[in-house]
């Protein structure tokens, strides 16, 4: 794990855009240190919890990304249809996944996007266990490297920022 120099943490939040809190985020944080995730820590990273992918992350269930490549694999539809299905309040919203959609069209997949991390909650642990980071910024691109589960395994770039935003 490297330490950034202000320098960098200055370089990288200036490609974000400016409306997007991980730029600022990254410039408020203590410290910043870039690493190479391993697919076994990829599979341990917290993915988010919000209603429009509810379905792959059900109320007090583990949420690693090994659980969310499970359940979409289970669940059988490509980003595509995902993108083009019904919305269900509180379970599915198709919006969500044309930004999947974009990824694999311009294909932005990871090594080329970076995952932005940040130290798990005592909740977050609680609901996935042996884990220690929840991905902040980068859930379509782990989500769409995920459900390819790519052999062999790309490099795949974190920074981590502490504290916590």
């Amino acid at each position: 794990m490297e330490l950034l120099r202000p320098e960098e943490v200055t370089q990288i939040a200036s490609e974000y855009p400016e409306h997007d809190p991980t730029g600022r985020d990254l410039l408020v944080a203590k410290t910043v240190h870039r690493f190479s995730i391993t697919r076994q820590d990829f599979d341990r990273l917290i993915w988010q919890e919000i209603d429009a992918t509810r379905f792959l992350t059900p109320r007090d269930q583990p949420r690693t990304m090994a659980d969310i490549r499970s359940r979409l694999a289970a669940d059988g539809r490509s980003f595509q249809q995902l993108a083009e299905g019904l919305r269900i309040p509180g379970e599915y919203d198709p919006e969500w996944f044309k930004g999947c959609v974009r990824i694999i069209e311009q294909q932005l997949q990871l090594p080329k996007g970076r995952l932005v991390l940040v130290r798990a909650t005592p909740a977050e642990r609680d609901q996935s266990p042996n884990t220690r980071y929840y991905i902040r910024d980068g859930v379509h691109r782990a989500l769409v490297v995920a459900s390819e589960d790519p052999e062999p395994w790309p490099r795949v770039e974190a920074l981590l920022i502490h504290p916590r935003p």
